[in-house]
């Protein structure tokens, strides 16, 4: 999506400071459309925390996260911290590493999801695991999660005096340890809708 020539609009410059350079994916399916007439395309995109509508147009169909971004369907605290054990195996034992993990949390969630306030933040921490996921979904709903982790791992890193196990461009890594039956419908849906792209890109043909 690198491009030297952004769009001037809002959506293009919010994209340029997010990396995506204001090239859209409309403009690149309009190229790509010169050369293949009958191309079909999706476009999943980030909420970014705006309310955001579907729409189908012209042989491109564009759908949306419901949450910020699509890292706010795996970033959660018990996948952080399958993922540190799982980097670190035994050598994190009797090395501080999982009180580590456990207070940089404690301090991220209480600053970024609850913005200092300490008694929501204890209602969550406190909740049954099934509870605290729900308050987890709800609470950060409009935060950029990718910041969340990135931070979590720096943080982690000079806590400890280890490498920074992941940064932002490197978080996919994490999906590995995410309990499928905790994904919500969504995923499934968006992952349908890919599904279908592709059935009805390459027919089946006629005996």
């Amino acid at each position: 999506m690198q491009d030297n020539r952004p769009d001037s609009d809002l959506d293009s410059e919010l994209e340029q400071v997010e990396r995506g350079y204001g090239e859209s994916p409309r403009n690149h399916f309009n190229l790509l459309r010169e050369m293949v007439p009958e191309l079909a395309g999706l476009a999943i995109l980030d909420s970014d925390g705006r309310p955001r509508e579907d729409k189908e147009e012209d042989g491109l169909r564009t759908v949306y996260w419901n949450r910020y971004e699509s890292e706010n369907y795996f970033v959660e605290p018990n996948v952080l911290k399958r993922f540190v054990a799982h980097a670190y195996g035994e050598t994190r034992e009797g090395g501080g590493i999982d009180s580590a993990v456990d207070e940089i949390l404690d301090e991220l969630i209480l600053e970024q999801v609850y913005s200092g306030d300490a008694e929501r933040f204890e209602t969550y921490r406190e909740s049954e695991p099934a509870r605290a996921r729900v308050i987890w979904e709800l609470s950060t709903q409009s935060v950029k999660l990718s910041d969340f982790a990135e931070e979590f791992f720096r943080r982690l890193s000079a806590r400890t005096g280890h490498p920074m196990l992941l940064r932002k461009g490197e978080l996919h890594r994490l999906i590995e340890f995410v309990e499928l039956t905790a994904l919500p419908n969504e995923v499934t849906d968006k992952l349908d809708v890919l599904e279908n792209l592709f059935a009805n890109a390459n027919p089946p043909e006629e005996a």
